[in-house]
């Protein structure tokens, strides 16, 4: 359990990889940048085993990361009228860093497998395959920024860990005031449950015939997991039980209805799983990392780089005679 906490007070305490005049470069950026990198290299390499069109594989580096980076910045316009008078500020926040970059790279990659006449079961089955272990990792980024709904942890709630923030630059401090007080561990959780459903998934792959139960399991234990963490996250204007706010009922929403249809295409089509290995498939996968360290880069820039601000923020209260206000301020809403 220590080595739990030891492991939370590392990343919490180096939130700058490097700082120079009025920008730093924030660690968030570089934890998704790394997390990125090794995930889509481990989809393409899934890709393939699935025996998914190479051109599948290629055109999913190449489209499907602008498109997570794109969505995630334009759904927060949705979220706070006072961004329509700039949305370029959107465009500098991190929210909807989840439901954004699902929603980027299911869509993108939709088209990516209709161009290329491949199956939609096949091709979602091998990144679905992985998406809960490397969510688990990246949510590493979201311990490290004190960001992503976060509230202070009450005294009757049972948890021996927890996040205590410090560094003024952390969004905890500078949007949420909550210097040195201990944060509900919600990020480890979500962790471990993303971890627990990615060996749920390895296991079934051994159990199931046809594509699509894999992705229909991923979409109905994420969704699942989200309502069960989401009375210990502190998301605004909670409408249900007074416990779910409108965003997550949302969010679990289209997953479980996704997951319906997924399970539905899956008995209609019935598309047999064949999984082979090839050591050409590493061979093809290496020769993609020209394409895929660029866009990796392009994410640290946009998700990592920030500019210290010494003017008052024209649209948050919060923010007002913060000497650590970025560009990317932290804005009303906060979800991930």
């Amino acid at each position: 359990m220590n080595l739990i906490q030891k492991y939370i007070d590392f990343f919490i305490k180096r939130p700058i990889v490097i700082s120079f005049g009025r920008y730093v470069l924030l660690s968030y950026g570089l934890i998704i940048a790394i997390t990125m990198f090794f995930g889509y290299f481990t989809a393409s390499l899934m890709l393939q085993i699935f025996q998914v069109n190479n051109g599948v594989t290629k055109s999913v580096i190449l489209i499907t990361i602008p498109s997570l980076i794109i969505l995630s910045r334009i759904l927060p316009l949705f979220s706070d009228s006072n961004l329509f008078k700039k949305p370029g500020q959107a465009f500098k926040n991190q929210w909807y860093t989840y439901l954004g970059g699902f929603l980027g790279i299911w869509i993108s990659g939709l088209f990516i497998v209709i161009y290329f006449k491949e199956s939609i079961l096949r091709s979602s089955d091998s990144l679905f395959l992985i998406s809960p272990l490397f969510h688990a990792i990246g949510r590493t980024a979201c311990i490290n920024y004190g960001c992503c709904s976060i509230k202070v942890k009450e005294e009757n709630e049972k948890t021996r860990f927890y996040f205590l923030y410090s560094n003024p630059i952390t969004r905890a401090v500078r949007f949420f005031n909550m210097k040195n007080q201990k944060i509900y561990p919600v990020h480890i959780y979500e962790m471990f449950g993303n971890v627990l459903i990615s060996f749920l998934l390895v296991i079934l792959l051994f159990f199931v015939h046809y594509h699509g139960i894999i992705s229909a399991t991923y979409l109905f234990s994420y969704g699942l997991l989200r309502l069960i963490l989401e009375p210990k996250r502190n998301e605004v204007k909670k409408i249900f039980l007074a416990k779910y706010s409108f965003y997550q009922l949302i969010l679990t929403a289209l997953l479980w209805i996704m997951g319906i249809g997924y399970l539905i295409a899956t008995f209609t089509y019935k598309v047999p799983i064949i999984m082979i290995f090839n050591k050409g498939y590493i061979a093809y996968s290496l020769s993609l990392i020209p394409i895929l360290l660029p866009m990796c880069i392009l994410a640290f820039v946009l998700f990592g780089v920030n500019k210290i601000e010494n003017k008052k923020c024209k649209f948050h209260a919060q923010c007002a005679n913060n000497p650590y206000l970025t560009s990317a301020c932290s804005g009303s809403s906060n979800n991930a």
